[in-house]
């Protein structure tokens, strides 16, 4: 249990806790006043063992509430501590405050704070021990899709670093000072690549971007044009390392090496509230693209990466317009 790691308090605060909380409450009437030890009428009982419950239930929700920011540090042992010991004060406090109005004649004080005192530390034991066993999975589960993803990162070192070093011979017959050049470069590329296990900010992810199609321009010279839409402020946020570089590299691989001409490509960064999006455009040859290997697996391990790091809010689509082909990456914020 050491090894748990969660916010237990915080998960309880959101429309499905208060709509469960609710539920149980509830049934944990229904099942107290239609028990056969029960002699009174139980459809007469019912309403205010339902009251007691829910209102027991919905100022301990309230308390936490209040709560969250001086517990948002506390682990989570400490936070079931403190859940327990809410729901029991509350339940000896609402216990007293009913016994005193003296519409219980057939049972003493002592008897009645014990029973009920009894059954919300039954119920609070019986919540934290599932969400012990919630949060063991949850920690199992983690620790899973991490192997996953460290094994899907590890399969773009060699690939990068392969087409690098290629990128670096073919430069050093053309020009040994680019080559030199683009040799520093791909060193701070290669320090990356080797950890693309991690997840890095935006703006260092945007500069190894820029970094890799710098040295794209010294290979290709006038024949090829970068049009970089940026934002003056970059958004704070992380996304896995080398996200953007296979994308690009993509672009240059189907767009700019089959095509004699001049080309263009554009890298264009969006920001909403609630995404960012990146829309690169790169020349369409139909019949160079029929001829060229596909770089489709890079591609496939993009899409599974942002799916484990943030499930299926992040997309990456593609599409072909005009003569242009456009790839849009979106990644929630």
């Amino acid at each position: 249990m050491s090894q748990i790691k969660g916010d237990l308090l915080a998960s309880l605060l959101n429309d499905r806790a208060l709509l469960a909380v609710i539920i149980v409450g509830q049934l944990l009437a229904i099942i107290l006043t239609f028990s056969p030890l029960i002699k009174s009428d139980p459809w007469l009982t019912l309403a205010p063992v339902s009251l007691f419950i829910h209102f027991v239930s919905l100022a301990s929700l309230s308390s936490i509430y209040l709560l969250k920011k001086q517990l948002a540090n506390a682990s989570y042992q400490q936070q079931l501590i403190v859940l327990i010991l809410v729901i029991c004060s509350f339940t000896l406090a609402t216990s007293y405050l009913v016994f005193t109005l003296e519409i219980l004649n057939s049972i003493s004080l002592f008897e009645f704070l014990s029973r009920n005192l009894l059954i919300a530390l039954i119920i609070a034991v019986l919540y934290a021990q599932f969400s012990i066993m919630h949060a063991e999975r949850g920690y199992s589960e983690q620790i899973a899709t991490q192997a996953q993803l460290s094994s899907l990162q590890a399969r773009i070192r060699p690939h990068f670093l392969f087409n690098s070093l290629n990128m670096a011979a073919e430069l050093v017959y053309h020009n040994a000072e680019d080559a030199e050049k683009t040799i520093l470069a791909l060193a701070d590329l290669s320090r990356a690549a080797m950890h693309c296990d991690e997840a890095i900010p935006l703006e260092k992810e945007v500069l190894l971007a820029q970094q890799y199609m710098l040295v794209e321009s010294w290979r290709f010279g006038d024949r090829l044009t970068i049009d970089w839409q940026l934002p003056e402020k970059l958004p704070e946020l992380k996304v896995p390392a080398l996200t953007i570089q296979p994308l690009l590299e993509n672009a240059i691989c189907h767009g700019v090496e089959p095509n004699e001409a001049a080309s263009t490509v554009s890298i264009q960064l969006l920001v909403s509230s609630s995404s960012i999006s990146f829309i690169i455009d790169n020349p369409y040859l139909q019949q160079a693209s029929k001829s060229r290997p596909s770089n489709g697996i890079a591609v496939e391990n993009i899409k599974e990466r942002l799916t484990m790091y943030f499930g299926k809010r992040a997309k990456l689509t593609h599409f072909i317009q005009d003569e242009n082909y456009r790839t849009k990456l979106v990644i929630p914020r």
